[in-house]
């Protein structure tokens, strides 16, 4: 190869390669806030299998605290997380009581706020508390499909169990 050849390729690669680091380097505007997006509507047109559609996907993350005969008490974290960007937000978190057999005894019964009720989910894991303040109530975010379905999926790979959706 000639000198001025060598000279041309290196130029070229080095031309290429900055045009993508500055590509990569804009970020794109978020418009990801909790006040702003109607995260119900989102859920109500939210398609429950096949290709995700919109610009927002929820997800659930679940982390176990306890672990005692006959139960398990999990903390299930419900999220949105915005596509475009990648960003996320907390919605709810709560603290379920997931039995080994239907007549276990409560883990906690007292729970954090005052006026917290303990209710059961369709499947009998009982919501025993909350552990932090977020803007929606776990019990609400619940009733949508994309959501118990993806807090089931997340229990059972915590749990490594097989339960169905």
């Amino acid at each position: 190869m000639t000198p001025l050849f060598k000279k041309i390729a290196t130029a070229i690669l080095l031309v290429g390669i900055v045009s993508f680091v500055k590509l990569e380097r804009k970020s794109k505007h978020s418009t990801l806030d909790i006040k702003k997006t109607e995260v119900l509507d989102i859920l109500s047109t939210h398609t429950l299998y096949g290709r995700p559609d919109g610009n927002y996907s929820f997800f659930v993350e679940t982390d176990l605290i306890q672990k005692v005969r006959g139960a398990k008490k999990v903390n299930a974290k419900v999220y949105i997380i915005e596509r475009a960007t990648g960003k996320t937000s907390l919605l709810a978190s709560e603290n379920v009581q997931i039995q080994n057999y239907p007549d276990a005894i409560s883990i906690e019964t007292h729970p954090m706020v005052d006026d917290f009720e303990v209710f059961a989910l369709e499947n009998g894991d009982k919501v025993i508390g909350c552990s932090s303040e977020t803007p929606f109530q776990f019990r609400d975010l619940m009733a949508f499909d994309t959501i118990y379905n993806s807090y089931i999926r997340a229990t059972n790979t915590l749990l490594n169990i097989e339960r169905t959706l």
